[in-house]
C-alpha cells in the first residue's frame, strides 16, 4: 500500500451534499470548478478533515452524459475512493433543478464491517453545528429576543472588560480591548477569539484550560489538553478569563466563537441549547436522525471514524 493510501485510509468517513441549480443559472454567474473537480479535490485534501461536505455547484453539464446516465464523474470518484481505501464510505446526495434528489452510495459503515452506507447512515457533524447555531440565534434575533449588535456581556457579565493580546502570535503582554464582543461578531468569527488546534499565542493556553471544543480526538496539543469546563456557561466563562487576539471586529479568525454564542443562546432562551435547536429548528425541519447523542437502537447505522 502507498504511503498516499496509508495515510488516507485513517479518515472519518464521509458525505457530501450537491445542489446543482439549472443551466441558465450558470450561465450568469462566474464559472466554479467542475463538480469532477471539486468531488476529486475533496478526496485528495479534505478527507483527513471532513466528513460531511456541502458544495454549491453551478456547472451542471458534466453531472449528464449522451446516454443520459446521471452523475458519471461523482460515481467514479466515489468508487475510486472506495477501492482504493482512501475512505470507508462515501453517500454524495444530489438535489437536481427539478426537486429530485439523486443518491450515490459507495463503502460500508467501517472498513470492517459489511453493512453498506446509505443516505439514512449517521455521520458526525462537527463543524456544520456551527450554522445550526447560527440560525438558532437568527431565530432569536427575530424574536426579539436578542439583537445583531447587542455586547454579549449582557448575557455572560464575564466578557464585560476583554484584554487582548499585544503579539497576537505569542502569549504576553495584555492591553484592554477598544470595544465589546457582540452577536454580530460571534455570527462572523471577527470576536478576537482562536481557537485551540489552531496555531496562535492562544491555542496552548486554550488547550491547558480545557477549552477543547468537540471529541478530543489525536492531536499534537493532545497531551496539554486541561479539564474541559462541565458546561457552556462554564466554557464561556473560562474563555472570557482570557484574553483576546485582536480587537473585535477587526479580523476574520475561525474560532470558538459558535461555541461562546450557544452559550450566550442558552442564556437568552432560558432553556439548554439542545433542547433550544431541538425545537425550533430539528423537530420542524424534520430532522429526527440529527442531535447531540445518537440513542442506542440507531448505533447501528452511525459510521466509524479513523484516528
Amino acid at each position: 500500500m502507498s504511503l498516499f493510501r496509508t495515510i488516507f485510509r485513517q479518515t472519518v468517513p464521509i458525505a457530501i451534499a450537491l445542489f446543482v441549480p439549472d443551466v441558465a443559472m450558470a450561465e450568469s454567474k462566474p464559472k466554479l470548478p467542475s463538480v469532477q473537480a471539486v468531488a476529486e479535490r475533496t478526496v485528495s485534501e479534505s478527507l483527513t478533515a471532513n466528513q460531511k461536505i456541502g458544495v454549491s455547484l453551478l456547472d451542471g453539464e458534466v453531472m449528464l452524459t449522451e446516454d443520459g446516465s446521471r452523475l458519471p464523474a461523482l460515481e467514479a470518484v466515489a468508487e475510486r475512493a472506495i477501492s482504493e481505501d482512501l475512505t470507508a464510505n462515501m453517500v454524495i446526495g444530489v438535489l437536481l433543478p427539478d426537486g429530485e434528489t439523486v443518491w450515490i452510495r459507495e463503502g460500508t459503515l467501517a472498513f470492517e464491517s459489511d453493512r453498506e452506507a446509505d443516505e439514512h447512515s449517521l455521520y458526525r457533524a462537527y463543524s456544520l453545528t456551527k450554522p445550526v447555531t447560527s440560525l438558532a440565534a437568527i431565530l432569536l434575533i427575530i424574536d426579539g429576543v436578542i439583537a445583531l449588535d447587542q455586547p454579549i456581556s449582557d448575557f455572560i457579565p464575564a466578557f464585560a472588560d476583554m484584554q487582548v493580546l499585544i503579539d497576537p502570535d505569542s502569549y504576553g503582554e495584555t492591553r484592554s480591548a477598544a470595544r465589546e464582543i457582540t452577536i454580530r461578531h460571534l455570527l462572523t468569527h471577527t470576536s478576537g477569539l482562536g481557537y485551540s488546534t489552531i496555531p496562535s499565542g492562544l491555542s496552548e493556553t486554550y488547550a491547558r484550560a480545557g477549552i477543547v471544543p468537540g471529541l478530543r480526538l489525536p492531536h499534537p496539543l493532545a497531551p496539554i489538553y486541561g479539564e474541559e469546563p462541565g458546561s457552556l456557561r462554564a466554557f464561556a466563562e473560562k474563555v472570557a478569563e482570557l484574553p483576546l487576539r485582536v480587537d473585535p471586529g477587526t479580523e476574520w479568525h475561525y474560532s470558538i466563537g459558535q461555541d461562546v454564542l450557544a452559550a450566550v443562546i442558552e442564556t437568552a432562551a432560558d432553556q439548554s441549547f439542545e433542547s433550544f435547536v431541538q425545537a425550533r429548528i430539528f423537530a420542524p425541519l424534520s430532522m429526527d436522525d440529527t442531535g447531540f447523542v445518537v440513542a442506542p437502537e440507531d448505533l447501528s447505522r452511525l459510521t466509524t471514524n479513523y484516528a
